[in-house]
């Protein structure tokens, strides 16, 4: 699902205003998906964040986390 959005690399698509992850802090991941899952964050056009992050559990969101950090 994020590579649908972000791209292979994590370099985001600027046209969409989907932004890049790539390199991103896993704690900055970790918080944001959390915040997404919970509502606290809601700038996401048409909920697609929150949708994908209520389905992710804690351990998923941090591997995923991780993933994002070593894209380049």
């Amino acid at each position: 699902a994020c590579m649908g959005c972000h791209g292979p690399s994590g370099s985001g698509n600027p046209a969409a205003k989907f932004p890049a992850l790539g390199s991103q802090h896993a704690a900055y991941v970790v918080k944001t998906m959390k915040d997404f899952r919970s509502g606290a964050r809601s700038n996401d056009t048409s909920k697609m964040m929150q949708n994908i992050a209520t389905r992710m559990t804690d351990r998923e969101i941090e591997a995923v986390a991780s993933y994002i950090s070593g894209l380049h």
